[in-house]
C-alpha cells in the first residue's frame, strides 16, 4: 500500500504540476490574444484614419469603361487609377498618411482601404475618362504629363496652357511630357527633314495627328511604309513625341488579343504595332472597331462575371514593310506614306538629326497646336462636303482644311494612297489577283491579254470580257480560271456561297481602281453577275 499511496501522491503531484502549466499557458494564450486584439483595433483604427483621408481629400469616379478611379481634390482634373491595395489611388492616400503621422499604413489598413474605395466607385455615376486628350464643347484639351498637371485648351481663336480642366484625364506609367509651347512656331514643312515623306504627303499626316486628338470621331489608320534603313522606326517616334510622347518605345506585335490590346489602350492613347508585314482577316477586323468605336469587352481581373469595356476611337499606326492589306474596308480607312530611303551619308549624320529634333520639336510642336486651332475654326464654318472615296470622312474634311493652309494638294496624294492600299488587297489572295486581270483584260479593250482563254481552254484574241453581259456562277468562275496560273486554281472559290463573299470583300477595290461596279441579280434560272464600267464621280 505504501507503494500505492506514493504513487498515488506522485501522480497527484505531476497532476498539480500540470494544471499549474496549463494555467501559465492559458495567461500566456489569453495575453497574446489581447496583444493580436489590440493590433488589429490598431489596424481598424489606422484603416479608419486613411478612409477618413479619403472622405476628405479625394472623390470616387467610375469610367464609362468601367474603370474605377479617385479624383484628388488639390487636383480634380486628374483621375487616379484604382485596383489593388498597392494602386496608384491607394497609395496616394497611403502616402497623405505618411505626411500626417510619419509612419507608413500596414497591409490590412491598405486593404480595408482598397475595399471602401472600390464600394465608393461601384456607387458613383459613370464620368468620361480620357487619355492625353479630350473634348469639351466643340474644343480640344490636351494633358501636358508635366509634373504641373496642366493641361492645353485648344479653340478655334487659338490655344492656351492652364493649370486645370474642365474634363477628366488619367496618366499611365510610361506617359511623357507634351514639349513645351513656344512663343513662335516653325514652318511645318521643317516636319519633312525628320520624317522623311514626300511634301504632297504633308497635309495627310499633319491632318492624322491633329486627327488623334479629336475624340467622338472616327480615328486614321496609318501605314508607315518603306524600304529596309529607311528611317520608319526613328519617325515614328519624331510623330509620336508630337502627338503623344512616351518614356519608352510604344510599338507592339499586331494581335487580335482583346486582353493585350486592352491593356495598350491604357498605357496611351495611340496604337502602334511595329515590324508588321501581314494584317490577316481577324486582325483587320478588330482594327476598323477600334478607330470607329468598337468595343472590346474581357472580364475584370479576379472575377468571373464583371468585365471593362474600352469603347474605342483612336488612331493606329503600323509600322513595317508591308504587303498584307487583306480586307478592303480596312485598307479604304487607312494612308499609306512611304518613307524615302536615307542614304550612307545620311546614316553617319543620324545622331545630329536626334539634336535637331530636340532643338526644334517644341517649335514644331507649337505650329501644330496653330494649325489646330485653325482647323476647328473651320470645321465650325459651313462649309462644302469634300467627295473623297476613303471611308472617313471626318479626317477627309481635316485633310482638306489642312491643304489649303498649308498650299500643298494633300487631297492627290491621298487620292493615290487610296488606288495604292486597294491594290494591295486585289493582290493579296489567288482569286482577287485573277479578277484584277481578268478586269484588266476586259478594260484594255486590245484583246492583248495572254492569260484570255475561251471555256474549252483555248487561247482567243476574241474570248468573252467580264464586260460582256451577265453570267451565271459558273461562268464567271471560267472567266476567273482562265486568269488563273494553273498551280494556283486549286485555291479558287468552289462553291457559289464562297464566290460570292469573295467577290463582295473585292466590290469596293473594283469601283476604286478601275471604275467598275458589281451587280448580282437573282432570277427564276439563279443568279446572274454583270460588271458595268462606270464613271467616277469622286473628285480630288
Amino acid at each position: 500500500m505504501p507503494p500505492v499511496k506514493v504513487a498515488i501522491g506522485a501522480s497527484a503531484s505531476f497532476k498539480g504540476a500540470t494544471l499549474y502549466n496549463n494555467s501559465n499557458t492559458e495567461k500566456e494564450t489569453s495575453n497574446e490574444a489581447t496583444e493580436q486584439l489590440g493590433q488589429s483595433n490598431k489596424r481598424i483604427e489606422q484603416g479608419q484614419k486613411l478612409i477618413q483621408l479619403a472622405i476628405n481629400n479625394s472623390r470616387p469616379v467610375r469610367g464609362l469603361d468601367g474603370r474605377f478611379y479617385i479624383v484628388m481634390n488639390n487636383r480634380p482634373h486628374i483621375a487616379i487609377p484604382l485596383g489593388n491595395s498597392n494602386s496608384d489611388a491607394v497609395l496616394e492616400i497611403c502616402n497623405l498618411y505618411f505626411l500626417q503621422n510619419g509612419t507608413w499604413a500596414g497591409s490590412k489598413a491598405t486593404s480595408l482601404l482598397s475595399s471602401f474605395l472600390t464600394a465608393q466607385c461601384r456607387n458613383a455615376e459613370p464620368e468620361e475618362v480620357n487619355l492625353r486628350a479630350g473634348k469639351h464643347g466643340e474644343d480640344i484639351y490636351l494633358d501636358t504629363g508635366d509634373g504641373e498637371y496642366r493641361v492645353i485648351h485648344i479653340h478655334r481663336n487659338g490655344y492656351e496652357v492652364l493649370s486645370s480642366s474642365p474634363i477628366l484625364f488619367t496618366r499611365s506609367h510610361i506617359s511623357r511630357s507634351l514639349p513645351e509651347v513656344q512663343p513662335s512656331g516653325l514652318p511645318l514643312k521643317e516636319l519633312i527633314r525628320f520624317v522623311r515623306i514626300r511634301e504632297e504627303a504633308l497635309p495627310v499626316l499633319i491632318a492624322c495627328m491633329i486627327t488623334s486628338w479629336m475624340t467622338k470621331v472616327p480615328q486614321p489608320i496609318i501605314f508607315l511604309g518603306g524600304s529596309a534603313r529607311s528611317g520608319k522606326t526613328t519617325s515614328l517616334r519624331f510623330i509620336l513625341d508630337c502627338i503623344d510622347p512616351s518614356t519608352e518605345y510604344p510599338g507592339t506585335s499586331l494581335t487580335k488579343d482583346v486582353k493585350e490590346l486592352k491593356a495598350q489602350a491604357s498605357l496611351r492613347r495611340n496604337f502602334v504595332f511595329d515590324n508588321s508585314s501581314h494584317v490577316d482577316v481577324d486582325v483587320s477586323d478588330l482594327l476598323a472597331r477600334i478607330t470607329t468605336g468598337g468595343e472590346l469587352i474581357s472580364r475584370a481581373h479576379y472575377t468571373n462575371d464583371e468585365a471593362h469595356v474600352t469603347q474605342l476611337m483612336r488612331m493606329v499606326v503600323i509600322n513595317g514593310i508591308m504587303d498584307g492589306f487583306t480586307r478592303g474596308d480596312l485598307a479604304s480607312r487607312s494612308v499609306s506614306f512611304e518613307l524615302q530611303p536615307i542614304g550612307e551619308t545620311e546614316l553617319t549624320g543620324l545622331s545630329n538629326l536626334l539634336k535637331e529634333w530636340q532643338e526644334f520639336q517644341p517649335y514644331l510642336f507649337t505650329s501644330l497646336l496653330e494649325i489646330t486651332s485653325q482647323v476647328l475654326h473651320e470645321l465650325a464654318t459651313p462649309r462644302e462636303q469634300v467627295r473623297s472615296s476613303h471611308r472617313n470622312m471626318d479626317l477627309v474634311q481635316v485633310i482638306s482644311i489642312v491643304s489649303q493652309k498649308l498650299g500643298i494638294d494633300g487631297m492627290s496624294y491621298l487620292d493615290e494612297s487610296i488606288k495604292a492600299l486597294s491594290s494591295v488587297v486585289m493582290s493579296s489572295s489567288v482569286f482577287s489577283d485573277s479578277l484584277r486581270k481578268a478586269i484588266e483584260c476586259a478594260t484594255d479593250g486590245l484583246g492583248n491579254c495572254s492569260n484570255c482563254r475561251l471555256f474549252n481552254g483555248e487561247y482567243s484574241s476574241n474570248s468573252r470580257s467580264l464586260l460582256d453581259g451577265t453570267f451565271t456562277p459558273d461562268e464567271f468562275k471560267s472567266v476567273i480560271r482562265n486568269h488563273t496560273d494553273f498551280e494556283h486554281q486549286k485555291d479558287l472559290p468552289t462553291t457559289s456561297k464562297a464566290l460570292g463573299e469573295a467577290l463582295k470583300r473585292t466590290e469596293a477595290e473594283l469601283q476604286t481602281l478601275f471604275g467598275v461596279e458589281l451587280h448580282k441579280k437573282r432570277t427564276n434560272a439563279g443568279v446572274r453577275y454583270s460588271f458595268q464600267k462606270v464613271e467616277s464621280d469622286v473628285s480630288a
